[in-house]
């Protein structure tokens, strides 16, 4: 039996699939085009993974129409094309694509990070039972509560820089002045700072009354 061209299979699978959904390839040219974004986050297929785990009701809607097709098919339809049959934009969609990724992203980087914590926990233990684990003795036992924080430790950070924690209790231990010792200060500073009241000029009737009991 001679086998037909895989290009002839692949229009009859798309004609089949657009069928299904109850669009046609014109209904997909109007609206704008978003497949070609998915590359950077692992094509179509993944992106039908980050909606499966998403609880809108537009990726629901998508998720329903690719369970009507089978692989082949939901492979070669574009993704433009299940937008347009549950009549969500396409722009709008993206745009829970984009939401669901970084929400989902960020949550399996929290579990990766918590799942490093027991070997981060177990390389420094490791550290610590040699003879040159006197840091890590001292970081282990300080966080646990058994070694009292000294008010003078000095506590190394990134680069050369380091922190006295003296110096930080100070200066979160700093208590301002009270507000009305503050506007009293001003006050009397203001009155120093002010130019002396004018002289009364003298008055004259006094003066002529004064040389007529003179005389």
């Amino acid at each position: 039996m001679k086998r037909k061209p895989a290009k002839r299979e692949r229009g009859a699978t798309l004609t089949t699939a657009y069928a299904k959904l109850g669009v046609t390839p014109l209904d997909v040219a109007l609206v704008p085009r978003i497949e070609h974004l998915f590359k950077g986050i692992g094509g179509k297929a993944k992106v039908f993974e980050y909606l499966a785990g998403s609880e809108t009701k537009e990726a629901r809607a998508i998720m329903e129409l690719r369970s009507l097709l089978n692989m082949e098919q939901s492979r070669v339809l574009p993704f433009e094309a299940f937008c347009v049959a549950a009549k969500v934009e396409t722009k709008h969609m993206l745009g829970i694509i984009s939401e669901e990724v970084f929400d989902q992203s960020r949550i399996a980087s929290r579990l990766l990070r918590d799942a490093a914590v027991p070997s981060i926990v177990e390389a420094t233990r490791r550290q610590a039972m040699t003879p040159a684990g006197t840091q890590e003795k001292r970081m282990m036992l300080t966080s646990g509560g058994v070694l009292p924080v000294n008010k003078t430790f000095v506590i190394p950070v990134a680069g050369d820089l380091n922190v006295d924690q003296r110096k930080q209790t100070l200066i979160q231990n700093a208590v301002l002045p009270p507000v009305e010792s503050t506007v009293r200060g001003i006050s009397d500073r203001f009155m120093q700072l002010a130019p002396p009241p004018p002289e009364e000029p003298e008055n004259d009737e006094d003066d002529g009354q004064d040389e007529e009991e003179d005389e």
